[in-house]
């Protein structure tokens, strides 16, 4: 039984130019693997780096991953997705193919057409650990069938195993407040910033969290943005609180 999965997280170009906002997804899954005794996983930035495709394919070729790891969030993603599922597989045809972000609603499509191995339908944490759990460990697919948050074929068959349980805000929420606020006055000492957007499309999904959030950045008397927000975390109690905070 292998003790740990070597896996490649790759990022593909979703527009012109590089994308301002870190890659949160994949580096969320990829903390999770370490934590869960996968720590042998590297993030390719192909949307940042925009290699050629012979460069990415060397890459990919030279890392040798267990699974190669495909972050796709916009149905753009379909056509790059397939290019490089299809030809790391033609050059590493043990290497494990993994799909996340919005395109895995295309799943079947990803399964059967672009060579997909699986497809991590919902929040990747929980149902990533398990399937590099299963992958070191050899089982047969029987063992997936529990495993919610999954997508791959059986026999030809699709299998959708749901959609994974939403993380708990405990799990969401370890980065306490007063470890965002040492980064934030890091980058006020250093750079003199008044201004701070938070590209969270979450913000505030921890009523406590953010109250005492607030509470910490009011005095540094900054402005400050957020991303988003879920609507049924809104309230007038939470704009009036946010908004006296800066």
């Amino acid at each position: 039984m292998k003790t740990g999965v070597r896996s490649l997280f790759v990022t593909l170009p979703l527009r012109g130019e590089p994308d301002q906002i870190p890659p949160y997804g994949p580096l969320a899954v990829m903390r999770a693997l370490s934590e869960a005794g996968h720590p042998d996983t590297d993030l390719y930035h192909m949307d940042v780096i925009r290699p050629s495709r012979d460069q990415a394919l060397k890459h990919i070729e030279n890392f040798a991953p267990d699974v190669l790891a495909i972050s796709a969030p916009v149905s753009t993603s379909y056509e790059p997705c397939k290019f490089f599922s299809l030809e790391t597989k033609k050059r590493l045809p043990e290497t494990k193919i993994v799909v996340g972000g919005n395109l895995k609603a295309s799943a079947e499509i990803l399964l059967r057409k672009a060579g997909v191995d699986f497809c991590v339908l919902g929040e990747g944490e929980e149902a990533s650990v398990s399937l590099f759990d299963w992958i070191a460990s050899g089982q047969s697919t029987e063992h997936l069938r529990h495993v919610r948050g999954l997508a791959y074929l059986d026999n030809g068959r699709v299998v959708n195993t749901g959609y994974a349980r939403p993380l708990s805000k405990e799990k969401i929420w370890r980065v306490n407040v007063e470890l965002v606020m040492q980064r934030i006055r890091e980058v006020v000492d250093r750079f003199d910033v008044g201004a701070l957007i938070f590209s969270d499309e979450c913000f505030g999904a921890s009523r406590k969290w953010l109250v005492a959030f607030c509470e910490a950045i009011k005095p540094l008397g900054l402005l400050w943005k957020v991303g988003g927000m879920r609507s049924d975390c809104v309230t007038r109690e939470i704009i009036s609180l946010m908004k006296e905070s800066g």
